[in-house]
């Protein structure tokens, strides 16, 4: 099963999406991509997700995603509207009692508990920056440290809160093109 989770650029201007395979028969989950930026418009980040898979894998994104513009529209609504599979809510936990919880706390608590059993693989290869963010991530008490580069770790969350609405990989199915190499044509 398959999902992407996002962080909306805010405050820093990051733009962060992990895309995350989950395995229910061993109840294994993996880190398999990463895309991080930022200075760029909403539509080249929505493309860089397609990408990934995220123009029929789920779309997981933050509880900022649904604040309004003036002109009525939200931050995932746009996200949809440039091609992206985005869920119909933001990233959240069900309680127990049926209740929904935005607490991050428990995205990072279950990653902790997978992490020490085996149950979480990141891929080498294709996730740098994550393993980055994870050697510098700081969290204590049940608080997170604030003001840390933890975009990529924040998509994450997202992706873990939603794992419920993972897809087999045949239902998301669609051709990946190649990634664009990392360069600026205008730049030099």
């Amino acid at each position: 099963k398959e999902i992407i989770g996002l962080d909306f650029p805010h405050g820093t201007g990051v733009f962060a999406a992990v895309k995350m395979v989950y395995n229910p028969d061993d109840d294994v989950l993996y880190l398999v991509s990463e895309y991080k930026d930022q200075g760029r418009e909403s539509v080249v980040y929505a493309d860089r997700v397609r990408l990934m898979g995220g123009g029929t894998c789920p779309v997981a994104w933050p509880h900022d995603g649904a604040r309004t513009f003036t002109d009525g529209s939200t931050i995932a609504k746009k996200y949809k509207g440039y091609g992206l599979a985005m869920l119909p809510g933001p990233a959240h936990f069900v309680t127990l009692e049926g209740k929904k919880t935005f607490a991050i706390m428990s995205a990072v608590e279950e990653m902790v508990d997978r992490m020490q059993t085996g149950r979480f693989r990141v891929f080498k290869s294709s996730c740098h920056k994550w393993f980055r963010e994870k050697r510098r991530y700081k969290h204590d008490a049940g608080r997170i440290a604030a003001k840390q580069d933890d975009h990529l770790i924040d998509a994450m969350h997202k992706a873990i809160m939603m794992l419920r609405e993972a897809r087999p990989s045949n239902e998301t199915k669609e051709m990946i093109a190649p990634r664009m190499p990392e360069h600026d044509f205008f730049g030099g």
